[in-house]
């Protein structure tokens, strides 16, 4: 884990070593083994590091300073390295001893901001130029690290964590209201807002550049828009590609001391890391009887059993049958039974200076990170960002669209095949939902609402705001001007799809908790799935290796033929922390009194409905809800409150109540 941040003199005075040092400070907790600290020309840069996170960390040193011009910082993973290391002509001897920041200042060096093009993996970096007196900061399309921008006119401050920033008495460390509606409302599309007022975000995928002369510029790097179309002769072909790019994506996890661990769930995309993970350590001569350590989380016995139809409350089930295939596979079956609901939501935010949104995950995630610190692994993947690529479900897009597209004949085809291999689907339903994507909205949302969607009721069915605080900062407002509404409308083709899942406001958000969470479990993770190679392939290949013949996620079942068993292959979709009810239920009454005490604090109060969440705790329903349907309130108490009171607590830190 790591910090840095920058101060840039715009006014052509001297950075101070002061600064340096007072950044430093404030960045320590994410970095407490390696610091560094420099003042050179307009520029006061400060770096933190804690080592034992990766094979190369011996001789990470940063800023890595080239040709008494170039300051560079970088935070984050690089993948494909052998293929960068062939560009830059480094020898492939010892490349695990040279640490990513070494090999993207030598991207830097030979191709200038367009080293963006030549880096693969999850990262964020800043360049100093003391000759030019100009800040760049990159942030990669792949989830990374957020940037922080604050402004003057005499100065800017660039950093990986607000910490750095408020390092400055003189700058005032105030909430922005606006964000704090945004968050409780799921609008996440303000991208370059911050938790903060008068603190920006430099988004995902972008670029800013400011200079002595020059007011900051950002620019959005669109990394679909030159993606040429990718064409094979085979199915197999694709496959083989795909599994090469999600192999040597995987190489990035295995360098660090041990060996990584898995958290695994019954899905295809965690389960295929687990067979990729299993076949590497065969071919490397380092697997074994358990030397895979994976994760699974299961619901408590307290759990009642209720799921939503066609969903899995408990995965054990096919990952015990995976692990009978792949004896390599050590599973630990994770559930939590002593932690609260809230557990490490204070700390995380207190690490990240902002506040999380997945509550109702945070013991099922904690306990899976305690067993994992316990059995003294470094690092842990996970299989997140599968299903916007090698899994991609497109199915009911194709359908809506040959029935837009007039392709009738296609359409009663590949309908009956898909309800032949699900015998749970009726072709008059898949039909049906095919003609109510292609409704024009008035009558989409009339529909939903006439069904009794939650997501298409607006944002009071999930959301706890105060009413008047909505009002008062327009949420409704903005989530038309952001383009974020709560009807997630099927995109109208698998491009489209991918365009939105890359360019949702929510990964950009996330993205403030890495180092946090880094920092406070003595963990890193990564995301097997999350590289731009893999998802450009799979944006330029034809939709039919996702869907045909009645098989859906058909890219990732080519990839892996005879590799999982059907088990897995014929799982329903997991549901994470399918015990929520109970456990929250044994927290009721701290729950209750935590809310008694946020009704007397009137900055509380005012942004939040108090009384609504104190209701739905009191009349709490004594089987588990899993819908609107069945208890009105279901949004409200699966994932209001919990958010709610992260957001509460949040504002009490910052404003000095906590």
């Amino acid at each position: 884990m790591s910090g840095f941040a920058v101060e840039f003199r715009r006014d052509g005075r001297e950075a101070s070593i002061e600064s340096a040092n007072r950044m430093k400070d404030a960045l320590r907790v994410l970095g407490a083994d390696k610091q560094a600290t420099i003042a050179d020309g307009p520029f006061a840069i400060t770096w933190t590091f804690s080592s034992g996170f990766s094979l190369s960390d011996p001789s990470e040193r940063q800023p890595v300073k080239r040709a008494d011009r170039w300051h560079l910082l970088f935070l984050g993973k690089l993948n494909h390295r052998a293929e960068l290391a062939e560009k830059l002509r480094i020898e492939s001897d010892g490349l695990d001893g040279i640490p990513d920041c070494e090999l993207a200042m030598g991207a830097w060096l030979k191709w200038g901001e367009d080293c963006r093009d030549h880096l693969y993996g999850g990262y964020s970096l800043l360049v100093c130029d003391t000759r030019e007196h100009r800040l760049t900061a990159i942030r990669s399309p792949e989830r990374s690290q957020q940037l922080y921008l604050f402004e003057e006119r005499d100065r800017l401050i660039v950093a990986s964590s607000t910490k750095a920033i408020f390092a400055f008495p003189e700058i005032p460390r105030e909430v922005d209201e606006l964000k704090i509606a945004d968050a409780l409302v799921l609008n996440h599309q303000d991208t370059s807002r911050s938790y903060f007022k008068n603190v920006s975000v430099i988004g995902q995928s972008c670029t800013m550049v400011a200079s002595r002369d020059q007011e900051p510029r950002t620019r959005y790097f669109d990394m679909f828009e030159n993606v040429e179309p990718v064409r094979f002769e085979t199915d197999d072909d694709y496959a083989e590609r795909a599994r090469e790019i999600v192999d040597s994506t995987l190489a990035t996890a295995f360098r660090v001391p041990g060996k990584p661990a898995l958290s695994l769930s019954a899905g295809l995309d965690s389960t295929t890391l687990a067979v990729l993970m299993i076949e590497r350590m065969r071919a490397e001569g380092t697997s074994g009887t358990k030397s895979l350590k994976a994760y699974t989380g299961v619901p408590e016995s307290t759990w009642d059993g209720r799921v939503r139809e066609n969903w899995l409350g408990d995965e054990s089930g096919p990952v015990r049958a995976l692990a009978r295939m792949y004896p390599e596979l050590d599973v630990d079956f994770v559930s939590g039974k002593s932690l609260a609901f809230d557990q490490e939501v204070d700390m995380l935010q207190s690490y990240a200076d902002m506040p999380t949104r997945g509550v109702g995950n945070s013991a099922w995630g904690a306990a899976v990170r305690i067993n994992c610190r316990r059995d003294g692994h470094k690092l842990l993947v996970n299989g997140a960002a599968g299903n916007g690529t090698v899994s991609l479900g497109i199915a009911h897009i194709l359908f809506a669209q040959w029935l837009r597209t007039g392709r009738f004949g296609k359409l009663a085809r590949e309908t009956s095949r898909y309800v032949a291999r699900r015998p749970q689907a009726r072709l008059y339903s898949v039909l049906g939902q095919a003609a109510v994507n292609n409704l024009p909205d008035p009558l989409y949302d009339g529909y939903m609402r006439l069904r009794g969607h939650v997501s298409k009721q607006g944002y009071r069915a999930y959301s706890a705001i105060n009413p008047g605080f909505a009002e008062d900062t327009r949420v409704e407002e903005r989530l038309r001007d952001f383009d974020s509404d709560d009807r997630y409308r099927m995109p109208r083709s698998r491009q489209d799809l991918m365009r939105a899942i890359m360019q949702k406001g929510a990964r950009n958000d996330g993205g403030g908790l890495f180092e946090a969470y880094k920092a406070m479990a003595g963990i890193d993770s990564f995301v097997g799935y999350e590289d731009r190679k893999l998802i450009e392939f799979c944006f330029a290949i034809p939709d039919d290796q996702f869907y045909r013949d009645g098989v859906d996620r058909r890219l990732i079942k080519q990839m892996m033929k005879g590799k999982l068993p059907p088990e897995v292959l014929n799982a329903p979709r997991g549901e994470q922390a399918s015990d929520w009810h109970s456990r929250r239920k044994r927290d009721l009454d701290r729950i209750l009194a935590e809310l008694e005490r946020l009704e007397g604090i009137p900055e509380i109060a005012g942004r939040l409905d108090i009384e609504r969440m104190k209701t739905v705790t009191r009349e709490w329903p004594d089987d588990t809800p899993i819908s609107s349907s069945d208890y009105p309130d279901y949004g409200i108490a699966r994932y209001g409150i919990g958010r709610a009171i992260a957001i509460a607590r949040f504002i009490n830190q910052v404003e000095g109540r906590n």
